[in-house]
């Protein structure tokens, strides 16, 4: 099989990373438990180098699209689920997406999706 190569091709990666050099500790320990491979921009950037690309730009998806897309529909959806598996272990990982809901809610300023858009060197 031939290897492809592509000499002037873009890669654009997103990646939950800390927006901010202080982290609150319990945010610190949430993502040990949830993503313990999270890093600030900085240290994704330099990791992105190490392998030889340029980074030619980041930017944060916005706090709003968590919302519209994401968190308000399954917030939505946790009363009724609650009902529905009210007496099964469901209900533990319904806590877990509460949890991870209300940490957002408080700390979206300390973390969030990070898209890096690179080129090889």
């Amino acid at each position: 099989m031939e290897k492809l190569v592509i000499e002037k091709g873009y890669l654009v990666v997103s990646e939950l990373s800390y927006l901010k050099l202080y982290v609150p500790q319990e945010v610190r320990e949430f993502m040990k438990q949830g993503y313990p491979a999270i890093q600030t921009r900085e240290e994704n950037i330099e990791t992105a180098q190490k392998c030889g690309y340029h980074i030619v730009g980041t930017f944060v998806l916005p706090e709003k699209s968590w919302w519209d897309n994401y968190y308000t529909s399954i917030e939505s959806k946790i009363p009724f689920l609650k009902i529905k598996y009210k007496d099964d272990e469901a209900l533990h990982f319904i806590a877990l997406e509460e949890a991870e809901i209300e940490m957002f809610r408080r700390y979206s300023n300390v973390y969030g999706y990070i898209f890096y858009i690179m080129q090889k060197n």
